[in-house]
């Protein structure tokens, strides 16, 4: 396969990209002493990367399990189909077509109910505790590069920035929908299936960023200070334009926590507080990527 690929076009995805991740817990979910309920995974294969972050649904018991485990079901099996397709052609455009990645969803589900049926006695019950979570994902081929989403978030691609959500009365669709019958709940079930936010030639793209949609925060706090310091949070493309999050693969987390706390300063001669308030007041996860620098 190596050969195919460097023949036809030269080099592979995984040689062209490099990544930076986290997750942070968001104040509120702190405060009330809730989990982090994102999840997040990246497969850069020579020939295929794939970047997939999902979102918990927040008022369900346990949807933080179905996020951790669905993000690495959905990107691998993604990654699967991808390079199954790619070994028989290595110039297809399959990936821009709703077929393939309603196939993807289909596999995933099946994974997924496998699962779920082994937890406990009623599907229905369990994918309302443990399931629901939406889906924010994109595919590097060697010819295109394909960014999808199911429900909430935020997809950036060569710094434009795609806000998705929100949906009427904050419920977005959540993957795990797909496990139930459509009378099991009022979504439109077009809304189940992955919708393709945008599409672009790989060799024209240099720069992207997928997130849940605590990024939102980011993107209001421009010109907000860090809590407790005089730095201002700044643009966020300072995750992909910065070297030290490519450098250091804590940073993209670090830099997250700086943003999600409260914290006080003391002046003990004039006997004031000051409380400096969270930026992230939601769970907040993203994988950004760049082309390399020569």
């Amino acid at each position: 396969m190596r050969s195919i690929f460097a023949r036809a076009f030269g080099s592979h995805p995984s040689s062209e990209f490099e990544f930076a991740m986290g997750s942070r817990i968001g104040w509120d979910h702190v405060f009330k002493g809730i989990n982090n309920q994102d999840g997040h995974f990246l497969l850069s294969d020579q020939n295929v990367i794939i970047g997939v972050v999902a979102d918990g649904c927040t008022s369900k018991n346990f949807s933080e399990v179905g996020a951790l485990l669905g993000a690495p079901v959905i990107g691998t099996i993604i990654g699967e189909n991808a390079l199954a397709i790619l070994s028989r052609d290595a110039n297809s455009t399959v990936f821009s077509q709703a077929a393939f990645w309603e196939r993807c969803r289909q596999d995933a589900l099946a994974k997924i109910r496998e699962l779920a049926r082994s937890m406990g006695s009623s599907l229905t019950q369990v994918v309302f505790d443990y399931f629901l979570f939406t889906v924010l994902g994109v595919l590097i081929t060697p010819k295109i590069s394909v960014f999808v989403s199911i429900g909430d978030g935020i997809e950036i691609v060569n710094s434009d920035i795609m806000k998705i959500g929100p949906f009427p009365d904050n419920e977005p669709p959540y993957f795990g929908h797909g496990l139930l019958e459509p009378g099991q709940v009022k979504i439109d079930q077009a809304l189940l299936r992955f919708r393709i936010q945008k599409i672009i030639a790989t060799d024209q793209l240099v720069n992207f960023l997928i997130g849940s949609d605590g990024v939102n925060y980011l993107l209001k706090a421009v010109d907000k200070n860090v809590p407790g310091q005089q730095q201002k949070v700044g643009l966020v493309s300072q995750f992909w334009t910065e070297d030290i999050y490519f450098k250091n693969p804590a940073a993209v987390t670090m830099r997250l926590n700086l943003l999600s706390r409260e914290t006080q300063s003391i002046d003990y001669r004039a006997q004031r507080v000051t409380k400096y308030a969270a930026i992230l007041r939601d769970d907040t996860t993203l994988i950004a990527g760049r082309r390399k620098r020569k």
